[in-house]
């Protein structure tokens, strides 16, 4: 089982990565990031309610939920994406898989769990590998020099990543399914997302017929909703959670591949 959860998170973050230039340039990144998260929770919702797996919760459940919804379904995509100007897709792959690292730490801050040094060597072992494989990509941004700030809001997307990933493994604990959780945290981090669009004033919804994206887009979105029904019956936070419960290894160590 933990295989086949593993295999289908890098398949479906694989594709999770392709979508993303997509939505650059068209729209505010706030917006781009809002169409996302609206589609994809009112998918997951709507397939939670329909097979009745909707768990009752309490009070406390729903401010660690929120807390999920704004770490890892809403401000580190906008923080992933606000980067993607600039930076490289490549770069943000090297980045976002230091996140096996983050998770490494934040679980012994957390949770307790003191990291083997296999997860170190593995997380590093992994930065090294894709800092080989994206390596034509980094040497044109060293040579066309590489925006600190962009770096800088790579790493804030990854670290807020890993404590959604750390509110995850407290879900897990208190008994919860990723099911229920995913999907209350994704309503979240869209009400979230709509908050800011308000308080900003960023309503720019770019839409226009001429923009055949948004079909490829659409079709990433109920690609990323087909995993959650039978056979697979999850989507790549699911697996994620899922796995890390199957796993007998501590801290995340999906970050490396899932990103590719």
């Amino acid at each position: 089982m933990t295989q086949f959860l593993y295999l289908s998170t890098v398949l479906i973050w694989g594709t999770t990565w392709i979508a993303i230039p997509f939505q650059l340039g068209e729209v505010a990144i706030l917006t781009s990031v809002f169409y996302r998260f609206a589609l994809a929770a009112a998918i997951m919702l709507s397939l939670v309610l329909v097979s009745g797996r909707l768990q009752t919760t309490s009070k406390q459940d729903h401010s660690f939920m929120v807390l999920h919804g704004m770490c890892l379904f809403s401000l580190n995509f906008v923080c992933v994406y606000t980067a993607g100007l600039t930076v490289s897709s490549g770069l943000l792959a090297v980045i976002f898989s230091s996140s096996t690292l983050f998770n490494a730490i934040n679980n012994r801050i957390f949770w307790g769990e003191k990291p083997t040094p296999a997860v170190f060597a593995a997380g590093i072992l992994g930065i090294i590998g894709l800092s080989l494989m994206f390596w034509p990509e980094l040497a044109e941004d060293s040579n066309k020099g590489v925006d600190l700030g962009s770096i800088g809001f790579a790493f804030l997307g990854t670290f807020l990543f890993s404590l959604g990933n750390m509110i995850s493994v407290r879900h897990n604990k208190k008994g919860l399914k990723p099911f229920t959780s995913s999907a209350y945290a994704m309503v979240y981090g869209t009400l979230f997302l709509a908050g800011l669009l308000l308080i900003t004033n960023t309503i720019n919804l770019g839409l226009s017929p001429s923009i055949p994206w948004r079909f490829i887009l659409l079709g990433h979105y109920w690609q990323r909703g087909r995993f959650h029904r039978l056979p697979f019956s999850r989507g790549p936070h699911r697996c994620q959670q899922s796995s890390l419960r199957y796993s007998s290894f501590p801290g995340g160590r999906f970050s490396t591949i899932h990103c590719i």
